[in-house]
């Protein structure tokens, strides 16, 4: 568990007034079933919709118990009828008041406003972190990408637990995140439209995979994560869907924090603190060493963060 992780659920709310994260941690988890997803055309008009379903908790609700509610959302999935949004206020914890959002099922045009609400309805509760977690198994490519720039645009964090998973479409989602944490899987394959018009030619397919490569490179690039991401995917058919490991999520940057939004949240901290950048830096590398013995104990994981910037640890 990455204790520097924890420096931005105070520098946010101290300085940049939005959202912040946490450093939950959980292990892997595969999914039985492929994924796909419809490319920005042709989409089938006669799918059965799953659940979008949108929580939001109180923060101090213990993992246990929200492993049981999460296990409960996908069980319910495919017998719910539509979205549902709950807005809480939600208590204090080592990282400060945040709302959590559960997105489980096949994403749909419906779902944008749906998100959107939530976000926005989070914010008038005053909030300061937004905590998106992905169970998806993908779905309608626009979609994904407009419920991604309101995520961003909310400066919210993308969570896959360890039993969750992200697939196909899900994971423009996922990119989103100023923050991404990933435990669970994230699988990837090429595009695919369920039935096409009569009358469709090569000539046409080619066009319509070219224009949602580009679109889908466009907002990869608007995301600070590798379009290469998108020829990765292209390389690999529809019924093949894998996994990337780790060493993927790394390099095409969907298991960490934004690379511009953590230069101007450290700029902030290191400002807020009366230090420089580099004494910072220094300081915020020190963390996992000195502060992580406080895991589960948020009292004395903010007293030692706080002595740790303050040069006393």
């Amino acid at each position: 568990m990455s204790i520097a992780l924890l420096v931005a659920l105070r520098s946010s709310q101290r300085t940049l007034g939005k959202t912040t994260i946490s450093c939950l941690r959980q292990g892997v988890v595969h999914v039985s079933r492929a994924a796909r997803f419809e490319p920005m055309e042709h989409r089938p008009h006669n799918r059965k919709p799953d659940e979008v379903r949108v929580k939001v908790m109180r923060s101090q609700m213990s993992w246990v118990i929200l492993r049981q509610l999460m296990y409960s959302l996908l069980l319910f999935s495919t017998i719910a009828f539509g979205a549902s949004v709950d807005v809480d206020t939600s208590n204090d914890d080592a990282s400060g008041r945040y709302t959590s959002i559960f997105y489980v099922g096949e994403i749909e045009s419906k779902d944008v406003q749906i998100i959107k609400s939530a976000l926005e309805r989070s914010r008038r509760a005053g909030m300061t972190q937004v905590r998106i977690f992905l169970n998806s198994t993908g779905g309608d490519v626009d979609a994904a990408i407009a419920i991604g720039r309101e995520i961003r645009n909310a400066k919210a964090s993308t969570w896959i637990p360890s039993m969750f998973s992200c697939a196909s479409a899900c994971v423009f989602v996922l990119a989103a995140g100023v923050d991404k944490f990933v435990y669970g899987a994230v699988i990837i394959h090429r595009p695919f439209a369920e039935s096409l018009p009569k009358g469709m030619t090569y000539e046409k397919v080619r066009f319509l995979h070219s224009k949602t490569e580009a679109a889908v490179k466009q907002y990869l690039l608007e995301m600070n994560v590798s379009p290469a991401l998108y020829d990765e995917m292209f390389s690999i058919e529809p019924q093949n869907g894998r996994s990337l490991s780790a060493q993927e999520l790394t390099k095409y940057r969907l298991n960490q924090t934004d690379a511009a939004y953590e230069e101007l949240r450290d700029a902030e901290m290191a400002r807020s603190l009366g230090i420089s950048k580099t004494t910072y830096l220094e300081r915020k590398g020190r963390l996992n060493a000195v502060c992580s013995t406080y895991m589960g104990r948020p009292d004395q994981m903010k007293q030692c963060i706080n002595d740790v910037f303050a040069g006393k640890r």
